[in-house]
């Protein structure tokens, strides 16, 4: 504590006692305790006075206390256009591919049957049925380079006859049934 002057203590006990309605006592010094010296406490800096906060807009408030979508909720929902158009695709029905050597030779047999004729009777293209490719081609493998490669590469390299020359009725010549040629089937050509 820091020390007081004595007639200041004298005045502060006369004050008291007046105040009591005691007598006041004689100036005897008072007597003080000694304490070492320490220094008064810093001031205290001012409080901070928080701002008011503005209110939200009732709208806010509403969102803000209003329950919330479960996030497995919400991914269900954000997937569910997703499903709806495989959904839709799916409803589709799916048309048949015929795929296999029936339809295959079927449409081989078509492309055959413009010239040959539907019953290989034969038309703008020679006669088939009856054995008359057998005669033609004993070999399979000759008829299908035939077939394939068409009667303009014969011309073009110069083969005269084509098949088995030994063929009853004679053997045949590229371009000799009607002057039409036998076009090409291969890969190639589209066949």
């Amino acid at each position: 504590m820091t020390e007081i002057p004595e007639h200041l203590l004298n005045r502060s006990k006369a004050r008291r006692a007046e105040a009591s309605g005691a007598a006041p006592s004689d100036n005897a010094p008072a007597q003080t305790e000694s304490a070492p010296a320490t220094p008064a406490p810093a001031k205290a800096a001012a409080p901070v006075v928080a701002k008011p906060v503005a209110q939200d807009p009732a709208y806010v408030v509403a969102a803000k206390s209003r329950r919330k979508i479960p996030f497995w909720a919400m991914t269900a929902l954000a997937t569910l256009p997703v499903w709806a158009m495989l959904y839709l695709i799916a409803l589709k029905p799916a048309e048949k591919v015929v795929a296999g050597p029936l339809s295959i030779g079927t449409t081989v047999y078509s492309s055959c049957a413009g010239c040959h004729g539907a019953e290989g009777a034969g038309g703008a293209g020679r006669v088939l049925y009856q054995g008359e490719v057998m005669k033609t081609f004993p070999r399979i493998e000759d008829m299908l380079n035939f077939v394939y490669n068409g009667s303009q590469k014969y011309v073009a390299a110069g083969i005269k006859q084509y098949g088995d020359p030994n063929r009853e009725g004679g053997a045949h010549v590229p371009l000799s049934y009607n002057g039409n040629p036998m076009p090409m089937q291969g890969e190639k050509a589209g066949g």
